[in-house]
């Protein structure tokens, strides 16, 4: 079978629309699956307050825009990290892979950074009168309990400590259909970073798959879910502490995790 193309992909997950895209995506699992993690990261830069700038690495806006094809000098603006993953341990079969390589994971990092560069080029364009662009809603942390005038809630799971985590840290992780879109918020207390490194969210499968949902804001995190992610396949949420180390996998280091209830 003949996938979508890079390009293709990176136009969806963008919202574009490409001739032959649904019919193909129909019957192949494995682009569904690409597209569902370049879609996390156009959601994430789209639907989350950005955190605190942070030092990005020496050559980072080269390696870019080598990547995509592009010739452009580094931007002079400050840069930011894309936006934002008392309890028994659950015991869950996952393999967490220690870190990613290869052309997709530098593409998705290239998309989330291209885009978070779109976000504020529009937010310039606010502040001068221009056109903003659309994005998906956005909600920061709810006010009330999750499903009391927090939409309706389709799953969630308790977050249990791991690893050197403190026995006393904890989580929650809800999803809930607000406005017509599946949000997820997670909520940790009791756990920080390690050495100035950020936490970070994912989705893990039984069978090893994982995908990325954004760093934490304090101690939450809001983003909203693409309907491409099934759920009944990415059931643990897990939280770990991730270096400001430019390398966008895994780092093994998983401090909460929990498996999701599915609710009828």
């Amino acid at each position: 079978m003949t996938h979508l193309g890079d390009d293709d992909l990176a136009l969806l997950a963008l919202g574009e629309d490409v001739e032959g895209a649904p019919e193909h995506l129909a019957g192949c699992a494995a682009c569904r699956e690409e597209l569902a993690a370049l879609s996390l990261v156009v959601s994430t830069a789209r639907s989350t307050a950005p955190p605190p700038a942070v030092p990005v690495p020496a050559g980072t806006w080269e390696a870019v825009a080598r990547e995509v094809g592009i010739d452009a000098a580094p931007p002079t603006g400050p840069a930011t990290a894309p936006a934002s993953p008392p309890a028994v341990p659950v015991a869950v079969p996952v393999d967490v892979p220690s870190r990613r390589s290869g052309h997709r994971a530098r593409l998705a990092l290239a998309a989330a950074f291209l885009v978070g560069t779109a976000v504020g080029v529009g937010g310039a364009q606010l502040a001068g009168g221009g056109d903003a662009p659309t994005a998906l809603p956005t909600a920061g942390p709810p006010a009330s309990p999750p499903g009391e005038g927090a939409g309706t809630v389709v799953a969630s799971a308790p977050l249990a400590p791991l690893g050197d985590a403190a026995a006393q840290a904890a989580g929650t992780a809800t999803v809930a259909r607000v406005d017509g879109h599946r949000r997820l918020d997670v909520d940790v207390r009791e756990v920080a970073p390690a050495g100035g490194g950020v936490l970070e969210v994912w989705l893990l499968d039984p069978a090893g798959g994982l995908l990325s949902l954004g760093t934490l804001t304090g101690d939450h995190l809001a983003v909203v879910l693409p309907e491409a992610v099934d759920l009944s396949r990415f059931t643990v949420v897990d939280v770990s502490r991730e270096p400001l180390d430019g390398d966008p996998g895994h780092s093994a280091d998983s401090v909460l995790r929990g498996e999701l209830s599915l609710r009828a």
